[in-house]
């Protein structure tokens, strides 16, 4: 792998440089020394061994590089923050409001409103600094009646608050206890005179961007007004207003291991991508130049859906495999997952802290590792391979006994159904194997059902995007039109909610365990170790068949 495909073994030092700099909070100054070294020793002539492992040294030295200044700057606001929790000090923060906001009547004629603020950052001296995978409760007391001008926290809004700092009860006694859970374990008291709303500026692009997304969420509401929660599952399917949705909802396809249709990621830039292709080509563009109308417009979604980690690895996945037939290069989608990968990292090494980020570029590499040995696994178990030549010879012989012709293309269609059904069946196989030790570290359980329910489910989000798409189309053009296409929609996503509240439903759906970091390891080492065992296999066995075919041509031809 590593001699095929140096981009791979760099971004794996990378990885592990930009983890090891973010954790020792090193300054790093003499890994630039280091650096610098490694690199102008991997220019001299030298054996291809030493060079490669000079410059994949030099990758991991620069991801320490990067990550050092951050990682000192991340664990000094950790500690800061940590030190005024235990002091209840007054701290300065800005983040996202997220989850529901609960209001209840407080003393003095206010009102006591409760939510999370997470997307954190502190103020320190004069600037401010992120805190990845760090949220606050936080109780907000404003006046009952609000003065014109003046707004409440709400969800998706960011604010600066100025407030004292305290550690949970909740939290402490839990801890004290010994049982899990306990909720945050960060409490903000603020009031609304030490808030304010960081609205975006008026003539900004991201206000602009914002109000093209409104436009676009009207359109898809057009007409299904009276269907609010299959309205909200459309927006965060097509937009990524994932936080509007009702949290028994979103508490049900989390069960059945089906959330992922609502993160902006590949199967969502895979369907515009489709589109957009089809329109290309139809257009006579060259397949090399489809890059130029494809960058830009992916770009623009991507940043109008809120750019969200899984989104820019996507998009910036199909953006590198489109380039390659411009270079003059072939497209490698292991060598393109690696160099997104890279260049999200040295623009900001702390998204390797960032859930998304870690799921989906997980989610990915396992798919790109597993989807090939599942789909041969599931196609010889199904009989597949058996099935479409007897087809095709059923074909050839009733073409030759004079047979309708509609007999045979009624038997290819279903042919091919079932291998898209299987090919299905082995992707999400693939995906339950990678994503089953993932869930239960990261949040103690693992849904049992989530094979089955992404058996039904993806094919219908599928459809509700292709769908949704056309009516954002429609809508510019015909209102009618765009509330036809929407009574679709409605009725595919309904289809899809019901199923996925039903299997949310069944017994055991979701099933309680916790994995160490440890055991995530070790599973995913041995099943892609499997995996690449019976990919090896796969190949000597095609290269076998392969050299036989060609030995035998001569006798053939000479026949």
């Amino acid at each position: 792998m590593t001699a095929r495909r140096p981009a791979v073994a760099g971004s794996i030092a990378l990885v592990m440089g930009t983890l090891g700099g973010l954790h020792t909070g090193d300054t790093a100054s003499s890994a630039w020394i280091v650096l610098a070294l490694a690199g102008l020793v991997s220019l001299l002539p030298a054996a291809a061994r030493l060079r490669f492992a000079l410059r994949v040294c030099a990758c991991g030295l620069l991801g320490w590089a990067l990550a050092g200044a951050p990682g000192a700057r991340m664990h000094a606001a950790r500690a800061h923050l940590e030190a005024a929790a235990d002091l209840r000090q007054r701290v300065a923060l800005r983040g996202e409001v997220v989850g529901s906001v609960r209001s209840q009547p407080a003393s003095r004629g206010e009102i006591c409103r409760r939510f999370v603020l997470s997307r954190l950052e502190l103020a320190v001296g004069d600037g401010w600094i992120p805190l990845p995978r760090q949220a606050v409760a936080v109780r907000w007391y404003g006046p009952a009646h609000a003065a014109p001008g003046s707004s409440a926290p709400a969800l998706g809004e960011r604010w600066r608050m100025q407030g004292t700092l305290h550690r949970s009860r909740r939290a402490l006694l839990a801890r004290a206890s010994g049982e899990a859970g306990g909720g945050l374990p960060l409490l903000l008291i603020s009031r609304a005179r030490a808030s304010r709303h960081l609205a975006p500026p008026a003539a900004s692009w991201r206000q602009w961007m914002e109000t093209r997304r409104r436009t676009a969420a009207d359109r898809l509401a057009a007409g299904i007004e009276a269907h609010p929660d299959d309205l909200a599952l459309i927006q965060a399917m097509m937009l990524g207003y994932r936080r509007a949705m009702p949290r028994p909802l979103s508490q049900a396809f989390r069960v059945s291991g089906t959330i992922h249709i609502f993160a902006i990621s590949g199967l969502h830039v895979v369907v515009i991508a489709a589109l957009l292709t089809f329109a290309v080509a139809r257009l006579g563009v060259p397949r090399h130049l489809w890059i130029v109308p494809l960058a830009p417009i992916l770009a623009l979604y991507i940043v109008a859906t809120g750019a969200q980690p899984s989104a820019l690895r996507a998009g910036l996945m199909a953006i590198l495999y489109l380039l390659a037939p411009l270079l003059g290069r072939r497209p490698d989608a292991l060598t393109t997952l690696a160099v997104s990968a890279v260049l999200l990292l040295l623009v900001n090494p702390v998204q390797i802290l960032d859930l998304g980020f870690v799921l989906s570029y997980m989610m990915v590499l396992g798919l790109i590792i597993m989807a090939g040995p599942t789909t041969r696994l599931v196609r010889r178990l199904a009989g597949i391979d058996r099935l479409v030549e007897r087809a095709d010879l059923m074909n050839r012989l009733g073409g030759e006994l004079g047979a309708p012709a509609w007999r045979a293309r009624l038997r290819t269609l279903g042919v091919r159904l079932l291998e898209r059904f299987t090919d299905l069946a082995a992707v999400s196989l693939a995906a339950w194997l990678v994503s089953a030790p993932l869930s239960a570290y990261y949040f103690g359980f693992f849904p049992a059902y989530s094979l089955l329910a992404n058996l039904l489910v993806v094919p219908l989000s599928s459809l509700v995007m292709l769908l949704a798409s056309l009516s954002l189309l429609l809508g510019s053009l015909s209102l009618p039109l765009n509330i036809l296409c929407n009574q679709t929609v409605w009725l595919a996503t309904a289809l899809m909610r019901s199923i996925a509240v039903g299997i949310a439903s069944w017994p055991c759906a979701a099933v309680r365990v916790t994995i160490p970091l440890g055991g995530v390891i070790l599973w995913h080492g041995v099943v892609w170790s499997l995996a690449g065992h019976e990919a090896r296999r796969h190949a000597r066995r095609a290269g076998d068949a392969t050299w036989l075919a060609q030995a035998r041509a001569p006798q053939a031809s000479l026949v």
